[in-house]
């Protein structure tokens, strides 16, 4: 579980940013949201966190600043930066500061969730191993989102596969029928998807024979 903060003075984007993260990814987890940068920064003193959603504007400590203390007391946290701010300066401060990406508002939902996964993509590749080799530094150096890093048949989604992936992950073997009615995706999609894991020997099938009725496919992910 990706343990998030939202760092947002401005109720209504807040609540966008809350509603864009949950929509994202069911992995990401919003433990606290604040509205200045001085209350995130005691939050993250005593609490680890995976993922900051941060403006630049606060009241009490701005953004960049709390980007700065962050880096400075090497709390260990990704930084995505949700702001209006255009000014160059600033954005050059940001970047050499590490911060995973930088979202200008007004953004949509496209954009904020290329942004996730290019968190996932480097979070995933660092997590994969205890030493790295020059392949996957150059991966993770590259910064390109999952769907540039990774090549799939024509018509299939990263993110509609992020989805499936997130939903079958807790189950010990599902069917296609309830991989559909838990996404909210067509028996049709759900069917080529899964076609694709199986291809790709990350699902495997095998036939139920004690239904009752009529045999039925049975997938079950392979770990």
């Amino acid at each position: 579980m990706i343990r998030t903060i939202i760092v947002e003075d401005d109720p209504m984007v807040a609540a966008l940013n809350k509603q864009y993260l949950l929509k994202s990814s069911s992995k990401l987890k919003i433990v606290g949201a604040f509205k200045d940068g001085q209350s995130a920064l005691d939050y993250l003193h005593k609490k680890p966190v995976d993922l900051v959603i941060l403006d630049v504007y606060l009241p009490v400590l701005n953004g960049l600043d709390l980007l700065q203390q962050i880096r400075q007391e090497k709390i260990e946290t990704d930084v995505i930066m949700v702001t209006a701010a255009r000014n160059r300066e600033e954005i050059q401060l940001a970047m050499r500061l590490g911060v995973m990406d930088y979202l200008v508002k007004p953004f949509d939902f496209s954009r904020f969730q290329q942004a996730i996964q290019l968190f996932f993509h480097k979070h995933d590749l660092m997590a994969a191993q205890s030493t790295l080799d020059q392949g996957t530094i150059d991966a993770i150096a590259s910064a390109e989102p999952l769907e540039k890093t990774q090549s799939f048949p024509k018509g299939l989604q990263a993110q509609t596969l992020t989805k499936i992936l997130d939903f079958i992950a807790p189950l010990e073997s599902f069917t296609c029928k309830a991989v559909a009615v838990g996404t909210g995706l067509s028996i049709v999609t759900t069917q080529r998807y899964l076609n694709y894991l199986v291809d790709q020997q990350k699902v495997k099938t095998t036939i139920d024979y004690h239904t009752g009725g009529r045999p039925k496919l049975v997938y079950r992910l392979l770990k």
